[in-house]
């Protein structure tokens, strides 16, 4: 039995002065059983030492590492942006004053050429938007064409598409052949009747054509003879 266990077994019978047979069929054989706890357990006194050690590792990391942030801390302090932040903001004012003459004078300049050239080629720059504006409304004028065109095609091609599906669904309407003098018959459930040796002597009937509705009930039933 101890053998075939699946939990662990500890043979501490104690006190013999020789072996027995579970200490042969045992996972693991000690001399007494408290020997046998401390194996499962282990010493108090091996524990504590370990907690120990932990703790003062913990202590010494957490030391560590406030001493590293207070290092931190101080040197952000003593940093010049800190002490001194009237002319980190003073370099800074210089530089944007610098960036805004530069702008300035390019603005300047991008408004002075053009206003130079507007000056010594007027006639020029009249006949060129001159030619600009008539070819452009020629452009348009094209483009309207073919847009009239196009759409017009497009048009012709969707009208006889739209009457291809009115003839489909006017051919797949199963109530246009009541114009044409047929009629469909319905049982009480409203089923369409298809099928002779479903019906009865008695049963109630629905015929529907293209003016209405004719309520009936069956008085005899004569079969079709066959050809």
């Amino acid at each position: 039995a101890l053998a075939a266990s699946e939990l662990p077994v500890i043979s501490a019978v104690g006190h013999e002065t020789d072996f027995t047979i579970s200490d042969f069929v045992a996972d693991l054989r000690a001399p007494t059983p408290s020997a046998a706890a401390e194996l499962v357990i282990g010493r108090k006194e091996d524990f504590t030492a370990a907690v120990e050690r932990l703790s003062n590792r913990m202590a010494a990391a957490l030391t560590h590492e406030t001493s590293t942030a207070r290092h931190r801390l101080a040197r952000m302090a003593n940093s010049y942006v800190f002490t001194q932040p009237q002319h980190l903001l003073a370099r800074h004012r210089q530089k944007i004053e610098m960036q805004r003459n530069t702008l300035r004078d390019l603005l300047r300049n991008r408004i002075e050429a053009p206003r130079r050239r507007l000056d010594a080629f007027p006639l020029l720059l009249h006949h060129t938007l001159r030619s600009r504006l008539d070819d452009a409304a020629r452009r348009i004028d094209e483009h309207g064409a073919d847009l009239g065109r196009t759409m017009a095609k497009r048009r012709e091609r969707e009208s006889h598409r739209v009457e291809r599906l009115q003839q489909a669904l006017t051919l797949l309407n199963p109530y246009a052949v009541l114009e044409r003098g047929f009629s469909i018959t319905r049982d009480a459930d409203g089923h369409i009747i298809t099928d002779f040796s479903t019906l009865a002597v008695g049963d109630k009937l629905e015929t529907l054509n293209h003016s209405g509705t004719i309520s009936s009930t069956i008085d005899s039933l004569e079969p079709k003879e066959s050809s």
